[in-house]
């Protein structure tokens, strides 16, 4: 059975292409859609599609871009584009990236299948070479390692396909150390999703090479944001966990000097067992997360350690205090949202949701309704301003949707509320 992931914008398309054509009779499964290019690149990595069948034109990252995203990072995986008449030329692009087949956007469903069945075909002749079986390896390993600490779940299954992987370690004593391989130092703007990636890699083999001894294994496995190492010590002194430390730190001045980007690096506690790299994981991604909230121009420490980190004034109640101080003052910008508010505080969206639902026990999405709500509450008992009026100085574009989120929080219409709470 192959795995087929589907990519469009429009969401009909998508359920069409998903439901309309009896897939698994042809030994297809649909294992996920996508509404992006980026979308689908951040889904690849836990899913691990054969193929993958793709509109052009959609926002954020284009066909196009996914399908040179894809021969880079993931060359294994067939691509069938999905193109319309007038954007073939464009569609030509892609030759460059050895895109496998092209359907007309609109054909017939048998149309359709004929080209993922043909892509089908390709993947298995071209899955028993020896370029394709090392980057399925990496891939797998990739796969492993972010499944060992990000989703850690104990059983014997995690032995076998470790010793599929050919995977060993020295002992059950392991730190995760998180790495960020930030824009280039002569400041050539956001680099490409899949160029962070490359980076990410050729960062990962470096460390992996330097970092290991006989007496320390170092893995790498990229993951939404950072690279990350998953540090095995022997059984050993202090004395050698300091030495490592100095030598990642050195490692990572001089990695960042060669490849001309800026590395950065937060790392966990050295804990025992594997059920435990998940604990020193969310230690690293908080360091690196806080020493971004505290970062100064002029800073010169690249690596920050949760245990130097812990008892530091930055505390995590602070840190959302900055970010609700944030929100208080632009509610009533109606592109505020999760990522906006993440691109401002300089910190990755996973890690302020996870401050809210710690902290607040909500989602941000709510905290933010719940803050404008509010405000429009203050408005509606204090000024004359009309409803739509309201709306708006409160974030909220669409009228008629305010005052259905408005109803739904304080079980009065905006005018029903007027009536009653003003004096």
């Amino acid at each position: 059975m192959h795995k087929l992931l589907i990519v469009d914008d429009d969401q009909i398309i998508r359920a069409g292409m998903q439901q309309s054509i009896e897939w698994e009779d042809h030994g297809i499964r649909v294992i996920g859609t996508a509404s992006n290019g980026r979308e689908c690149l951040e889904m690849i990595p836990e899913c691990l599609p054969d193929i993958i069948l793709t509109d052009i034109k959609m926002p954020f990252m284009d066909g196009i871009q996914l399908t040179e995203a894809v021969y880079r990072l993931y060359p294994q995986i067939k691509v069938v584009l999905l193109t319309a008449y007038e954007d073939f030329k464009y569609a030509q692009m892609a030759l460059n990236y050895k895109v496998c087949q092209y359907v007309m956007k609109y054909e017939h469903n048998s149309e359709v299948l004929k080209a993922v069945l043909k892509a089908a075909e390709e993947f298995d002749n071209q899955k028993n070479s020896g370029e394709m079986i090392r980057r399925s390896m990496e891939l797998l390993k990739n796969n492993f390692f972010y499944d060992l600490v990000v989703n850690y779940k104990e059983g014997e299954q995690l032995k076998e396909r470790a010793d599929r992987l050919k995977l060993r370690f020295l002992s059950d004593r392991f730190c995760v150390v998180c790495v960020n391989a930030g824009q280039s130092a002569a400041g050539e703007g956001v680099v490409l999703l899949w160029k962070k990636k490359e980076m990410c890699r050729k960062v990962g083999e470096i460390f992996q090479k330097e970092l290991t001894s006989g007496r320390i294994l170092t893995h790498y496995f990229i993951g939404d944001h950072y690279l990350n190492l998953v540090v095995n010590f022997s059984e050993g002194s202090e004395r050698e966990q300091e030495r490592f430390f100095m030598a990642l730190e050195r490692l990572l001045v001089t990695t960042a000097a060669d490849l001309k980007i800026s590395l950065s690096a937060g790392a966990g506690s050295l804990y025992r067992g594997f059920e435990n790299l998940v604990k020193s994981y969310t230690e690293a991604l908080q360091a690196l997360e806080l020493k971004s909230m505290k970062h100064r121009p002029g800073e010169e420490r690249v690596l920050v350690r949760f245990e130097e980190m812990k008892n530091s004034s930055v505390s995590h109640l602070e840190v959302l205090k900055q970010i609700m101080s944030f929100i208080d003052s632009n509610y009533e910008k109606e592109d505020l949202s999760l990522n906006r508010i993440a691109s401002e505080v300089h910190l990755t969206p996973s890690y302020i949701s996870f401050l809210f639902k710690k902290y607040r026990g909500v989602n941000l999405s709510d905290y933010l309704i719940d803050i404008r709500i509010r405000k429009a509450m203050e408005l509606l008992t204090t000024t004359d301003f009309k409803t739509y009026e309201v709306s708006e100085k409160v974030g909220y574009g669409n009228p008629q949707y305010f005052s259905v989120v408005f109803k739904r929080i304080a079980g009065l219409s905006p005018m029903e509320y007027r009536k009653t709470h003003r004096a």
